[in-house]
């Protein structure tokens, strides 16, 4: 009983007869990876809602876009960059720094996304968090550190001009 319910002693047929129920249950085919139906949802929901040209959500206030997609940007460089630097103990800075960083501009994202008031002040914060993580990735010559670098001064660029 407990390897037909555990994933990780189960054998071929039993995962394989999971895996065809779950795709008929999902509406789909046995052996298709996406059911069509998904797929087709999931297709008319990223036309309805991405600009080819943009991050950013169409239903977002076109003043709070660049903003928006250099926050998501720089969320994902920092995080990147903090998984870089777990293993080495000199980077500890760094990597509470970029975790501190992805937190606020994820942060930013969400007020931005709904149009806050409280969004201008959130992003004069996240700015100077963004320069203090650039200027301390900036110090080592990683590629995710300088990506993470360069991110972060455009994010912080982008949250000064929201913040004005």
């Amino acid at each position: 009983m407990y390897a037909r319910h555990n994933p990780a002693v189960m054998d071929a047929s039993t995962a394989a007869g999971y895996l065809t129920w779950a795709a008929l249950a999902l509406g789909g085919t046995p052996g298709r990876a996406t059911p069509p139906a998904a797929a087709s949802r999931r297709q008319r929901h990223t036309s309805l809602t991405r600009r080819s040209d943009h991050m950013a959500s169409t239903l977002v206030a076109e003043a709070n876009r660049a903003c928006l997609d250099a926050c998501t940007e720089c969320a994902q460089a920092c995080e990147a960059c903090a998984q870089a630097c777990l293993t080495d103990t000199a980077m500890t800075e760094c990597t509470r720094l970029c975790l501190d960083c992805a937190a606020i501009c994820q942060a930013c994202v969400t007020l931005l996304a709904r149009g806050s008031a409280w969004a201008s002040r959130l992003c004069q914060l996240c700015a100077d968090l963004c320069d203090a993580c650039a200027a301390e990735c900036e110090r080592y010559d990683m590629a995710e550190c300088r990506e993470c670098a360069r991110t972060c001064r455009a994010c912080a660029e982008q949250c000064r001009a929201m913040a004005a």
